[in-house]
């Protein structure tokens, strides 16, 4: 069952005790065995967002195609479930985290994903330093802008969302630049 190498007439006895028992497998018994899930947790701020929702099954095609199962938790943009979703990811033994954070800080985000894997994604946390994958939100907003002002575009709105939010803060940034 474990891909190891069997002589074919015990694959057969092993594979026929399979069927006959309706053995299934307990991925969370296998992981206290081998220390290993094969399963990544991802937490959102909503599940809700087409934006996420695509990043999210992007992520788990991806993780299947390697063996990986994906755990999908979302936080509803409230600061006390995103703590407790991001305890209950790493009590539960995943092998790694891809997280969007919006309010926790380095210390809290540190002392919970001490000894786990993490990607951020969409956005950084200051102060913190892992791996992350985010968009070069300033620059697109500066190089949309110019687009605009080129085709002659001079009452421009701009929605950026929260200020503590890194891409918030960029996007800001690119559509004050582009002004000066």
């Amino acid at each position: 069952m474990n891909g190891g190498h069997v002589l074919d007439q015990n694959r057969e006895r092993i594979e026929a005790a399979i069927q006959k028992l309706d053995y299934k497998v307990n991925f969370f018994a296998r992981g206290l065995k081998t220390n290993r899930s094969m399963t990544i947790g991802v937490l959102l701020p909503t599940i809700s967002s087409p934006f996420f929702g695509r990043v999210v099954a992007a992520m788990d095609r991806r993780l299947r195609q390697r063996g990986y199962h994906c755990i999908v938790c979302s936080y509803e943009f409230d600061p006390e479930m995103e703590l407790e979703q991001l305890r209950l990811l790493a009590g539960i033994n995943v092998d790694g985290i891809a997280f969007v954070p919006e309010h926790l800080e380095a210390a809290q985000l540190e002392a919970i994903t001490e000894n786990i894997p993490l990607v951020l994604v969409d956005r950084i946390i200051p102060d913190f330093t892992c791996d992350a994958v985010v968009a070069d939100s300033l620059n697109a907003i500066y190089s949309a802008m110019e687009v605009l002002f080129r085709r002659q575009h001079r009452r421009i709105g701009l929605i950026v969302g929260p200020q503590e939010i890194s891409t918030a803060r960029e996007r800001m940034v690119g559509y004050r630049r582009v002004h000066e």
